[in-house]
């Protein structure tokens, strides 16, 4: 309307106005809409490197639980000595410990990356909480080491293991729902 009011009077300010601010708000509604979209494919990016967090952190906790049933079938077997199994031990106890600190860490980067003024997901959320309840059980089996449990710790560290790929099946059903795409009003036109 305001073009053809222009066209037919060309000297008419008021048409003039109102295109520019029409145009300059148009301008900015897709600035924010592309930086929307910038924020989500970072945010995307992030929660990847996460989920590869996590499958690394899986994969070496899987490999501290093999080690712990190894060195408590050795002494079992009496392949090794109490000392040698109490050494073994103390040594898998500090490799628990590096864990629990990057299980931590990890947790602590899914909660930061989360914007301030938008709540978690409800997948964050609970992929959160499973990295909290397996720090826990690997402070558990870190304790269980350090007094030559190994029963105690093996069991600890498999329910660590079993929360680490929950925090990672929450995450990626998260993925899978950002993913999906959203209704198109136009569809039905096409």
């Amino acid at each position: 309307n305001w073009r053809q009011t222009l066209e037919i009077e060309p000297e008419n300010q008021n048409a003039a106005k109102n295109i520019e601010v029409a145009r300059l708000t148009i301008k900015d509604i897709i600035d924010q809409i592309n930086k929307q979209k910038q924020e989500q494919e970072k945010q995307a990016q992030q929660q990847q490197q996460i989920q590869e967090k996590l499958k690394e952190l899986i994969e070496k906790q899987k490999s501290l639980s093999e080690q712990s049933q190894q060195t408590k079938d050795q002494l079992d077997k009496q392949q090794i000595d109490q000392q040698k199994a109490s050494d073994d031990y103390q040594k898998q106890s500090q490799d628990q410990s590096q864990l629990q600190n990057q299980t931590e860490q990890t947790k602590q980067e899914l909660e930061q990356q989360q914007d301030p003024n938008n709540p978690m997901s409800s997948q964050m959320q609970e992929a959160a909480k499973e990295l909290e309840q397996a720090a826990e059980n690997q402070k558990n089996a870190q304790q269980q080491l350090k007094n030559s449990d190994g029963t105690g710790a093996k069991e600890s560290q498999d329910k660590a293991s079993e929360h680490l790929e929950k925090a990672l099946e929450k995450l990626s059903e998260g993925n899978d729902q950002q993913k999906q795409p959203s209704g198109n009003p136009n569809q039905d036109q096409q």
